[in-house]
């Protein structure tokens, strides 16, 4: 009986000691993958960042850079693919919401843009960038009462660039 709780111990001390070694593999990956994103080696970002996740895939935030890789290469359905895995795990991260927000928009999918701009800015309320960016999607679909509003609000934050569209769509002619 000793004996056999002796060879599981150590299975099990191994096992951990594996699991750490990956985990320490998956970080360097990461490490490595963020490197090539700063020098615009996109390509080699995603590899980099695949291995990672296939070393520790709870390393999520992996999978958020890795979005903003195929995002970088206009590959917005493997970047909505991944910030959905993203935020399944981070679901309080307002970036995810807005990153996925910009890809959605690329994809003409204007309700599903304005959806994750709007939790962006429920979780984030001065996220001026999502305020803005939400504006201009009502704009896309005719709604100007409510693209105005967008605008004033950004512009309330200080977003300048706001300015610009309150003077073209908000102003009565």
């Amino acid at each position: 009986m000793l004996k056999n709780w002796f060879v599981f111990t150590v299975v099990v001390l191994f096992l951990a000691s594996c699991s750490g070694k990956k985990t320490q593999l998956a970080k360097e990956k990461f490490k490595q993958a963020s490197n090539a994103f700063s020098n615009e080696k996109i390509d080699t970002a995603i590899t980099l960042f695949s291995e990672c996740i296939k070393l520790d895939d709870g390393i999520s935030t992996a999978y958020f850079n890795r979005a903003n890789c195929y995002v970088a290469k206009k590959d917005f359905d493997k970047a909505i693919d991944d910030l959905n895995t993203y935020i399944d795990l981070q679901p309080s991260h307002s970036n995810a919401y807005f990153l996925r927000g910009w890809a959605y928009h690329f994809k003409n999918k204007t309700n599903d843009a304005i959806k994750d701009y709007t939790k962006a800015i429920t979780l984030k309320p001065d996220y001026t960038d999502a305020i803005f960016n939400r504006g201009m999607e009502y704009f896309a679909i005719k709604d100007s009462v409510r693209g105005c509003n967008d605008m004033h609000n950004a512009l309330n934050f200080g977003y300048k660039l706001a300015q610009d569209m309150i003077n073209e769509a908000c102003t009565n002619k």
